[in-house]
């Protein structure tokens, strides 16, 4: 799949999907000159993408909307982007919120993903990447 998180296919994922990476926690001591750097685990780091799809019908977007939101504090998922499948990069992300952006009706449309592509949906996601 081009752009997908979990089993949903998207026309477009709008953002840039962050990764696991190092992260330094920096202490100091009244007293002592200078810093001491503790390196922590790789963790992730909250990111968002906007979702791009069609639907057949105002009434299936809204059904659709709703079965993302399913997807909310469940397990981690694989996350597709623009052809790339980031558990290739050992993680996949757990969907931490799901808010529609816009679902409007479409009219004399042809083309995309869920024809007859009556309507059109586009989701902000919050997700983390978790290591696998």
């Amino acid at each position: 799949m081009q752009n997908a998180i979990g089993q949903f296919e998207f026309l477009g994922l709008a953002g840039s999907p962050d990764q696991l990476k190092k992260r330094l926690v920096i202490e100091t001591r009244p007293g002592v000159d200078g810093v001491g750097l503790w390196e922590d685990s790789s963790r992730g780091h909250p990111f968002t993408l906007r979702s791009q799809v069609d639907a057949a019908s105002v009434l299936a977007a809204r059904a659709m909307y709703g079965q993302y939101c399913g997807l909310i504090g469940g397990d981690p998922v694989e996350l597709s982007w623009w052809g790339i499948s980031l558990s290739g990069e050992r993680f996949k992300v757990c969907v931490l919120n799901v808010e529609q952006v816009r679902l409007t009706p479409l009219l004399g449309c042809s083309g995309g993903l869920n024809l007859p592509s009556r309507a059109y949906l586009e989701c902000d996601w919050s997700l983390i990447a978790i290591s696998i």
